[in-house]
């Protein structure tokens, strides 16, 4: 039998390992040349990291303004706008769309970016809604280094060196990856339960509106080209649940540092999934 006490070392443990596979085997999958990929596109980036760094706080912050949810739901709304590059969005959005340049560049930007928007947007927005919350940059750039830099660098390195042991490691990597990942998300469901039901209707519409106009902001800041929409969408509605908790953790009282979060990854996990299928759908008319 294991102790409860253990179960959030156990938890810590265990997700910490599955991103770092999946990272890695990210990582195995691009090439040197992926990192260049903006070159001879400023523009396309500059409209990128503005959909995702600018638009989306500024739409979790008229979402407020709007809808009036609770202070705790429009802070953990905050908190959640000012935490881009979600680790797994590399995977999920290359995925998705197949295309490891645009999303791999794309990624591994707003991440080195995120050590000084993050603390910067999450002041700006603790303010505009009148509560207090602040992050040391230092540890967002902990958290982008161990959980992306690292392991997507690694990745990168050992495929420029040994490309055939690269190719044949990603399949197995991904899959002990999803697989650990899923137990230690079943754990905490399991422990956390309530918190799912504890939620008020109110925020879960809150969260749902948030997540559909990342998604739009993104699909509609880049032209029509294959992959590339459907890529910034997923990228622009995940948020870094690193991040996130980080800073919920150091501003608030440890019962309610996970109240917001779970919540946000059950509804983002089902709003990205119907969106990528009517992605691949339309695609498939377009084509047709």
């Amino acid at each position: 039998m294991i102790s409860p006490e253990l179960y959030p070392e156990i938890i810590k443990a265990g997700t910490f390992t599955a991103v770092l596979c999946l990272m890695f085997s990210a990582g195995l999958q691009m090439a040197p040349s992926h990192l260049f990929y903006f070159r001879d596109k400023p523009l396309l980036l500059l409209r990128a990291l503005l959909a995702v760094m600018v638009l989306v706080p500024l739409a979790a912050l008229l979402i407020v303004f709007v809808l009036h949810p609770s202070d705790r739901t429009a802070a953990g709304l905050a908190i959640l706008a000012s935490s881009p590059a979600a680790p797994l969005m590399l995977i999920r959005a290359s995925k998705a769309s197949g295309k490891y340049d645009f999303i791999g560049s794309l990624h591994l930007s707003i991440a080195l970016l995120a050590i000084i928007t993050t603390p910067l947007t999450l002041a700006l927005m603790s303010k505009a809604l009148g509560f207090s919350a602040s992050v040391d940059p230092a540890q967002i750039a902990k958290i982008v280094l161990r959980i992306i830099i690292l392991p997507v660098g690694l990745g990168l390195v050992l495929r420029a060196l040994f490309p055939g042991t690269a190719g044949r490691a990603v399949a197995p990597l991904v899959r002990f990856g999803w697989i650990v990942l899923a137990l230690m998300i079943l754990i905490i469901l399991s422990l956390k339960i309530r918190l799912i039901f504890e939620m008020e209707i109110s925020a879960y519409i809150t969260i749902a509106v948030f997540i559909a106009s990342a998604l739009a902001i993104g699909h509609f800041s880049v032209p029509e080209r294959s992959g590339e929409r459907a890529t910034l969408a997923l990228e622009a509605a995940g948020r870094n649940p690193g991040f996130a908790l980080v800073i919920a953790q150091l501003n608030f009282p440890p019962d309610k540092a996970l109240p917001f979060l779970i919540p946000y990854l059950i509804v983002f996990m089902a709003l990205s999934a119907v969106y990528i299928v009517w992605r691949k759908r339309s695609t498939a008319k377009g084509s047709e």
